[in-house]
This record gives structure tokens, C-alpha cells and sequence, in this order.
């Protein structure tokens, strides 16, 4: 199939988001383009896609879950996306096999699905990482105020995950980076209105996209699931961070069952990074050294979850992390080798 793009794609660059009308931008997308579109939305998602196509010459499918059926589709030579980021990934998938443009109108200012390179989706009954072709983003506000307590709870475990990713640079267990440090930069900038809300969040997407971890929130948030599952991943690790620094230490005498864990886990025992006798010494006394500073940054991090708080009342309880040690490898992993997990 040959590209029908008549003129090259945009998309926004690091930290610029500019709110436009997705009616408008799917209008002026469709004369750069040829042929027939496809409109890929989700169920969730087909009331707000119909009313942004305006009866334009797209095609609209809904996705459920699995990309296959898409190839199905008669030959088009674009392709637009309006939900969530399985949507967007499946369509931006389907847009990189086919070599035609994409066109990404993101539903809720979480933003997954707009920036990464590779993704996962399920084609053909099985997960996989695919390649994702860089399509242009339209931010609509409109679209974007759905689901703003998911999109702020997802805020949260950004800075929950900058703050893993310090700590574990701390433990010489993680290597510093840039997109860290820019991203944690964005947050500290005023505004906590939608505007700011998707600014702060394309960031985050964009940093995570460069390769700094989305920290082990996100691995929490996909085994829990059901309603506002990041933000029980949230206030879960949030509370096993602050109980660790302020009260943890090093249990000498015991020693994780590490097979057990990853036996019930559901990972390869050969996988786990097990830490020697010396490393766990090296890291006690690094711990000791932190304890404050650790728990200055997290104080950063509630004062963020208070603001939260004032606008959103979620109804959840702390979870148990099951597997996430063996899973992540993140700051709960460590934890597990001080031998403060074995109840958990």
C-alpha cells in the first residue's frame, strides 16, 4: 500500500502542548491525506470519536483488546486514533505496518500511548512488544478532562517514580539520568488546572519514552486492576516507602525465600538479582546515611497527594504487593533483601 501523506507528519516536541479542536485538526488532517481513514476508538471511547469525526469520510472501528482484526480492513491511507493507550498503540501499530500517517487524539490527560517508540499490545491472542509509528498528537480539551482522577493519579506515580529512581541511584543500584532530571524539573512548575495537568503529564510520556523508568508504580497498577488501580498503587507503595525509611532496617539473620518468591511469583528463580553478604553491608550503611533526605523527598511527594486530595476522594485501601519484587526489581526489591517483606 503506498503512504497517501501529502505533506509530512507533525508531532509536538518535548514539553510543547498546544490545545486545538480535534474536529478541526481531523478535518485538516484528512486533506493532507488520500483515499478513505480509519478511525480506530474503543467502546469506552466511541461516543466522544463520533462526535469529533463529524461525519467525515473515516471509517470507524472499535477495538477490543486485540489488533489482528484491524488488517482486515479495505485499504486506507490513514489512520486516526481516539481512546486510550491500548487504542492509540494499536492503532499507531497498525499505521507502522501499513507505512501510512497516524493522527493521535488521546482520551484523559493520563497520555499513555502517545510517545513511546514500542509498546505492547495483544495481536492475535498474545502480548507482544511491537514497533509504533510517531504519529501526530491533537490535544482537545474536550477529550482530555475525561477520567481526571486516573490522569492525576498517574501524576502521583511519575513521582513516585522519580523518587525510586533517586533512591535507587542512591544504592548505586540505577544509573543517573537526564530525562529525570528535566522531568522532575516540569513538575515543580505552578498550575494544577487541566492545561497544566496534560503539560506535566506529556512530559512524564515523553521522559519515559527516552528510557527513564516508569517505575515499579506502573507494574503495581496493571496486577491490581479495577477502579483507579494507579492510584491504589499509589498510597500502597507510598506507605511501604515511608515505613522503610523511617522505620526499616537490616534483618542480619534473615534471608528472603527467594525461590518461593519467585516460584509464586511466576518468574525464573535465575532471573532475581541476589546481593551477597558484603553488597547487603554496603547497603545498610548507605540507608543509614539517607534516611533524612529520603524522607524530605517523600514529604515532597504527600504534599502532591494532599493537593490531590482536595479535589478527588478515591475510595481505596492499601494492597498487598504480592510478586512486585520479583516482577519490578524496583525499590520494593531492595526492601525484600533487608528481609522486611517475607510477611507481605
Amino acid at each position: 500500500m503506498q503512504n497517501a501523506a501529502i505533506l509530512p507528519e507533525r508531532s509536538p516536541e518535548a514539553g510543547e502542548v498546544e490545545f486545538t479542536s480535534a474536529r478541526e485538526a481531523i478535518r485538516a488532517f484528512l486533506c493532507r491525506t488520500a483515499g478513505k481513514a480509519a478511525a480506530i476508538t474503543d467502546a469506552a471511547c466511541c461516543g466522544l470519536a463520533l462526535e469529533a469525526l463529524g461525519g467525515s469520510r473515516a471509517v470507524t472501528v472499535v477495538f477490543e483488546r486485540d489488533a489482528l482484526p484491524l488488517f482486515a480492513l479495505p485499504e486506507v491511507g490513514a489512520a486516526i486514533a481516539v481512546g486510550g493507550g491500548a487504542t492509540l498503540r494499536a492503532c499507531r501499530f497498525f499505521a507502522e505496518i501499513m507505512h501510512i500517517p497516524c493522527l493521535l487524539l488521546p482520551v484523559g490527560a493520563a497520555l499513555d500511548g502517545v510517545a513511546e517508540e514500542a509498546g505492547e499490545i495483544v495481536l492475535d491472542g498474545e502480548l507482544r512488544t511491537v514497533p509504533l509509528k510517531r504519529g501526530e498528537t491533537v490535544f482537545d480539551k474536550t477529550l482530555l478532562s475525561e477520567g481526571l482522577a486516573a490522569a492525576e493519579s498517574r501524576l502521583l506515580l511519575t513521582r513516585l517514580a522519580l523518587f525510586e529512581t533517586q533512591m535507587l541511584v542512591r544504592f548505586g543500584l540505577r544509573s543517573a539520568d537526564a530525562a529525570s532530571e528535566r522531568l522532575y524539573a516540569a513538575l515543580l512548575e505552578e498550575g494544577e488546572d487541566l492545561p497544566s495537568l496534560v503539560k506535566k503529564n506529556f512530559a512524564a510520556r515523553t521522559c519515559e519514552a527516552e528510557g527513564m523508568p516508569c517505575g515499579e508504580g506502573i507494574f503495581l497498577s496493571r496486577m491490581l486492576g479495577g477502579v483507579l488501580p494507579e492510584y491504589s498503587a499509589f498510597i500502597t507503595l507510598l506507605s511501604l516507602y515511608k515505613t522503610f525509611f523511617s522505620e526499616g532496617a537490616l534483618r542480619r539473620y534473615t534471608v528472603p525465600d527467594y525461590r518461593r518468591r519467585a516460584r509464586d511469583a511466576g518468574v525464573p528463580y535465575g532471573d532475581l538479582c541476589i546481593p551477597t553478604p558484603q553488597e547487603l553491608m554496603r547497603r545498610e550503611e548507605v540507608f543509614l546515611g539517607m534516611r533524612g533526605e529520603a524522607l524530605c523527598l517523600l514529604s515532597c511527594v504527600e504534599r502532591a497527594h494532599a493537593h490531590f486530595l482536595r479535589r478527588h476522594r478515591p475510595k481505596t485501601t492499601i494492597k498487598p504487593i504480592g510478586g512486585l519484587p520479583e516482577r519490578s526489581g524496583g525499590l520494593s526489591a531492595l526492601i525484600r533483601d533487608f528481609g522486611l517483606l517475607e510477611f507481605a
